[in-house]
C-alpha cells in the first residue's frame, strides 16, 4: 500500500478528521484507516506487517481493507506499487484521507 496524505498544516485547526465521524466504517476498518494514515506520505507496508502488528489474521486485515475500498478511501488502481520507471505494479492499494469518487 502506498499512503498519500495532504501536505502538513492543510487542515490544521479543522478539528477532528472527518473520517473519524464516518458511519459506513466499522471498527476494523476506521482502526485500520486511522493505523495507515499514521504513516508517513509515500510510506509503504504490507497486508501481513500489518496482521503482525496488531496479532490478527490475514483475513480480517483484507476484509477492512475491503471495506475502506468499497467506502473511497483506498484505490486501487489498473497499475498500482511503484516501479523503477514511476509507474504503478500490481498488488499495492493506495490510501487517501479524503474519499475518492
Amino acid at each position: 500500500m502506498i499512503i498519500v496524505r495532504p501536505p502538513l498544516g492543510l487542515n490544521a485547526g479543522a478539528g477532528l478528521p472527518h473520517y473519524l465521524d464516518d458511519a459506513r466504517l466499522d471498527t476494523s476498518a476506521l482502526g485500520l484507516l486511522v493505523y495507515l494514515l499514521s504513516r508517513p506520505h509515500g510510506a509503504s507496508v504490507t497486508v501481513q506487517e500489518i496482521a503482525g502488528r496488531f496479532a490478527c489474521g490475514v483475513e480480517r486485515i483484507r476484509s477492512a481493507l475491503n471495506r475502506l475500498t468499497a467506502v473511497g478511501y483506498i484505490e486501487r488502481p489498473s497499475r498500482v506499487g511503484r516501479e523503477q520507471d514511476g509507474s504503478f505494479g500490481p498488488g499495492s492499494l493506495i490510501v487517501r484521507e479524503q474519499v475518492q469518487r
